[in-house]
């Protein structure tokens, strides 16, 4: 993919996910690690409680 491209998809995957992956899959799951899939929900986790806390301070949720 030509650095254009992953911008792009990029932008759609913020918008909608689903339209972005077209199946609600990104990548090749059978490659997936234990340790792969502890890292993506700490840091789910960790963006999480970030918009959170920003919410919370700024009195929007």
């Amino acid at each position: 993919m030509t650095k254009q491209e992953i911008v792009k998809i990029g932008k759609l995957a913020n918008q909608s996910f689903p339209k972005a992956t077209k199946n609600g899959i990104w990548g090749d799951p059978r490659k997936a690690t234990k340790k792969d899939g502890i890292n993506i929900l700490n840091e789910i986790i960790e963006n999480l409680s970030k918009k959170c806390q920003t919410s919370l301070t700024e009195g929007t949720l």
